[in-house]
């Protein structure tokens, strides 16, 4: 079972097993013989991932407030004037909208498009669903959010600085 607080890197000499750590979602996979710098910046890359903390967001749910650490979501998405969020865990149905819930992140969560606001370092892969727009596929669910085409670029500048 995966899982996030465990980062495994595959140091081999064989390159038939490659196929096998993308399964296991393995942070790296490298070949002996092992290139130093390639090392240490999959190590550092670990030490990044597992040094944020988030960010508690309180939002509003019918009647009561809900505490969420940004860290868990893996993305929200507009309900009308109310929004589904979406963790590792649970959803949950919150009596904000977007602006509102994107505002409390500061800077954790990204606007894909219209409806959706994704946490970056939760996304798997992404896949192109039509001329407008790709699809975004997450770690710990089969569910999807939307990215549009106009913020391809960004999006990929803002994962690229995440992962280097």
């Amino acid at each position: 079972e995966y899982n996030p607080d465990i980062d495994i890197i595959f140091l081999t000499a064989y390159e038939d097993f490659v196929r096998d750590a993308f399964e296991v979602y393995a942070l790296d996979y490298l070949i002996k013989p092992i290139n130093k710098n390639r090392l240490y910046k999959t190590l550092e890359r670990a030490k990044r991932l597992h040094k944020d903390t988030g960010k508690i967001i309180s939002l509003p749910c019918k009647g009561e407030i809900r505490y969420v650490n940004t860290k868990d979501v893996l993305f929200v998405e507009a309900q009308g004037k109310k929004a589904k969020v979406v963790t590792k865990e649970k959803e949950m149905f919150v009596d904000a909208n977007l602006a509102y819930i994107l505002k409390e992140s500061d800077g954790w969560l990204f606007q894909s498009n219209r409806s959706f606001l994704v946490n970056l370092k939760h996304v798997k892969s992404i896949k192109r669903l039509n001329r407008s727009s790709f699809e975004i596929y997450f770690d710990f669910t089969d569910k999807t959010a939307l990215l549009s085409n106009r913020l391809y670029e960004d999006f990929r500048r803002k994962i690229k600085e995440i992962y280097n």
